[in-house]
Order: structure tokens, then C-alpha cells, then sequence
């Protein structure tokens, strides 16, 4: 009896890894055909309207991946900081994070959508003289055609001399900058 299930168990062994092989192999297949989803920004970044205080930034979210993805909720923060100061460990999101409703969308392949987040109540004039960083932290979420959740993550940190005209040589350089970087 006992030789009997010994035979049974080895002839199991080859099915058991033939199974870890399939696994293995549609798991490749879902990584590499599945959606991948990006937040960035448009140029030139942060714009400012002192006027009203309101500091603006378009948004655009892009489907990188083979597959469709449906963006269920899209959300960025602003944190101001002390240039020596460091981020916080989790942002902030609860108080300060500004929900961006638009994005909220069905996206196919190389597809994107975009819109404008704004943030009031910081000092506009600290940020543009460099006396305060200004930091953006944010993220989308998504939902991939194999039904699987993910969070792709975006941070950049303001800076203010990518704002100075006297730093490019041509007007078209300075109307393609970015005044976000990692």
C-alpha cells in the first residue's frame, strides 16, 4: 500500500510542475499585455495667476500599457515646504489633496485625458522667489482588463529658475520648458 502511494505521489510530480509552469507563464503574459497607466504634467508646469492666488497645473493621464484601463480616481497634492524642510513620509492627502474629477475615465491603448488642478492659500511670491519649495505629490488609480487594482504614484518638486526667461536662448526653448523636475 504504502509503495503504491509513493508511485502516485511521483507520478503526480511532473502534473504539479507543469501547473507552476502555466501559472507562471499566464501571469508573464497578464504583466506584459496588461494596461500601465502615468500621471504627468504638461508644459511648462506650475502656472501662477497672482491675481487671484490660484497656482495651476495641467494634468494628463496616459495609458502606456497593451490594454484598456479604466481610471477610477485620480488625486494630487501641493505641500509647500521650507527649502530646508523635508516631505513628509505619507502625504498629506486628506487636507490638502484636490481630487481631479475629469480624469476619471476609460482609457485604450496610448490613450490620455487630461485637465487643470488648482491650489489656493499658498503664497505665490514665496514660491516664485525660491524662499519656499513647492512640491507635487499625487497618483491615479486604475482598474486593467484582467480586473487587477494598481496605483501608479507622481511627485515633482517646483522650480523656480526654469522660470527665468534670462536662462534660455530663444523664446521657444523657454515656451517648451518644464518647471517641474523630479
Amino acid at each position: 500500500f504504502f509503495w503504491q502511494l509513493f508511485l502516485l505521489r511521483q507520478s503526480l510530480i511532473p502534473a504539479e510542475q507543469a501547473a507552476r509552469a502555466a501559472f507562471k507563464s499566464a501571469n508573464t503574459i497578464e504583466a506584459a499585455e496588461r494596461a500601465y497607466v502615468k500621471m504627468s504634467h504638461l508644459p511648462p508646469g506650475l502656472t501662477f495667476d497672482q491675481t487671484s492666488g490660484i497656482i495651476g497645473v495641467n494634468v494628463e493621464v496616459k495609458n502606456f500599457g497593451r490594454t484598456p484601463a479604466r481610471i477610477t480616481n485620480a488625486l494630487l497634492t501641493c505641500v509647500p515646504l521650507a527649502n530646508d524642510a523635508t516631505l513628509p513620509v505619507v502625504p498629506n492627502y486628506v487636507t490638502r489633496g484636490v481630487p481631479i474629477q475629469a480624469l476619471r475615465a476609460f482609457l485604450v491603448t496610448e490613450d490620455h485625458v487630461s485637465n487643470v488642478a488648482m491650489f489656493r492659500g499658498i503664497n505665490i511670491a514665496d514660491v516664485m522667489s525660491g524662499t519656499v519649495r513647492l512640491t507635487l505629490c499625487g497618483y491615479v488609480d486604475y482598474i486593467d482588463q484582467f480586473g487587477q487594482r494598481h496605483r501608479a504614484g507622481y511627485g515633482r518638486v517646483y522650480d523656480h529658475r526654469l522660470d527665468d526667461l534670462a536662462n534660455y536662448v530663444d523664446p521657444q526653448a523657454f515656451s517648451e520648458r518644464s518647471n517641474l523636475t523630479f
